[in-house]
């Protein structure tokens, strides 16, 4: 009888996730190999109309590498790199309290690093800008400020000439002439009695 072997390969590119993760070989390993995981994924962009559209798929990565492998490998495989993987899919199985689970992950063969992670970019402290001083308060003028000239006062008109004499008042007796008390009155008033006694420059 003749055996069949299918066909199991797939070769995937894409970029890691995180880290790949490494396992020791144990002291019991008649092969001691180092084991190592990580997930990948797969890009691919479609048109929906006049939109462009990208849809990422996952993929679980197992490979064994040897101690010079594990060096390099761990050097490379970083968050970010793009890796091409060819190998086979398998599935694991696992009992458990809630039933029987499955998982799906590439056995790879070949693992080839296309593109490595970028690196890490150090951002410089951003130097602190001096805090701008409040400017001080001007400087109080040492000069004083001159006083305002007094207004000149306007000349007070001289009269020029003689002094013409203020005409005096004389009592009116024209009241006199109603009744007896009214011109008593009158008489009583001594005759410069409506005099003015200043000089008229004093006015």
């Amino acid at each position: 009888m003749t055996a069949i072997n299918d066909t199991n390969t797939h070769t995937m590119s894409g970029f890691l996730k995180e880290d790949a993760q490494f396992l020791a070989p144990s002291q019991d390993d008649a092969n001691p190999m180092y084991r190592c995981r990580f997930r990948i994924g797969c890009r691919k962009s479609y048109r929906v109309g006049r939109d462009v559209r990208t849809r990422v798929t996952w993929f679980n990565v197992k490979f064994s590498a040897s101690e010079g492998g594990h060096a390099y490998f761990e050097e490379k495989l970083k968050k970010g790199a793009r890796v091409l993987i060819v190998g086979e899919q398998l599935v694991d199985e696992e009992d458990g309290p809630a039933g029987r689970r499955y998982w799906q992950f590439i056995r790879a063969h070949t693992v080839n690093v296309l593109v490595e992670a970028p690196a890490e970019e150090v951002t410089p402290p951003v130097p602190e800008e001096p805090k701008a001083e409040a400017a001080p308060p001007p400087e109080p003028s040492r000069q004083r400020q001159a006083a305002p000239e007094p207004r000149a006062q306007a000349p007070r008109p001289q009269h020029g000439g003689k002094h013409t004499p203020l005409r005096p008042s004389r009592p009116s007796r024209a009241d006199g002439k109603d009744d007896q008390a009214t011109r008593n009155r009158a008489a009583c008033i001594p005759e410069d009695g409506f005099e003015t006694h200043f000089e008229p420059v004093s006015w």
